[in-house]
């Protein structure tokens, strides 16, 4: 089975995933692999091997604060050029001058939407993983009692996600449905909620990724290949040794 973000409480659909704030981080996260790669490839011309103590140690640290926010971001660093970055950082605040002014952001197909999915998945994926891993015990499968345990936990989630949504659209969610999730509780099976939590318990292969891109060949209706050639282009072989 795949993973399935409605059975975790996760948003509806792929345009439910463009908003301001979304929009604005992503921005925000292109800018921040500018500067990494624009400065990488300036040392590369220069002919640098390595950076120096100071200034590797610095970027480490913003290694680890983008991937914080954005986990698989970095692989954007070593694929794409810092022009290639700089466009899509335009890109990205052309989507949310259109969705200021009424407009859609941008079409479930773009390459914006998908990163924004990819995002989240993995974020979802690793933070279910945490919360099993605490849960589970080593060598154990997943419980009635673990899934209850996560009824509840998604269930404050929603109404955490209802109310802030709420707050930064100046309205309430249609009646009975949650604008993050797009479930009423009705719809909800326990048996499907097992099961994806035991595919992040036990991922295919042991990778979590394996589960992440399914779901978004499922949801984007495109192979995992074009979707990664779409968010990270071809692998950038010119300077491996030197992040």
């Amino acid at each position: 089975m795949a993973h399935n973000r409605d059975a975790l409480g996760a948003s509806g659909g792929v345009s439910s995933l463009i908003s301001a704030h979304r929009l604005e981080r992503l921005a925000w996260k292109y800018r921040a692999l500018v500067e990494l790669r624009r400065r990488r490839e300036d040392a590369v011309r220069e002919g640098l091997q390595s950076f120096g103590p100071d200034e590797a140690a610095a970027r480490k640290r913003e290694f680890r604060r983008i991937a914080r926010s954005f986990p698989g971001a970095l692989r954007e660093l070593d694929s794409l050029s810092a022009e290639v970055l700089e466009r899509r950082a335009r890109e990205v605040d052309e989507a949310l001058e259109r969705l200021c002014h009424g407009e859609a952001g941008c079409p479930d197909g773009s390459w914006i939407a998908l990163a924004i999915d990819f995002h989240e998945s993995v974020r979802e994926c690793l933070a279910t993983k945490r919360w099993l891993s605490a849960r589970v015990p080593r060598g154990g499968g997943v419980s009635d009692d673990v899934v209850d345990a996560f009824l509840r936990r998604r269930e404050r989630l929603c109404r955490l996600s209802t109310a802030l949504e709420a707050r930064s659209t100046q309205g309430p969610p249609p009646a009975g449905q949650s604008p993050a999730t797009g479930l009423t509780g009705s719809s909800i099976d326990r048996a499907e909620v097992s099961a994806v939590l035991t595919e992040h318990w036990r991922p295919p292969g042991g990778r979590l990724l394996a589960l992440v891109w399914t779901a978004l060949e499922m949801r984007h209706g495109r192979p995992r290949a074009d979707l990664e050639a779409s968010l990270f282009g071809c692998a950038d072989s010119a300077v491996p040794s030197l992040r």
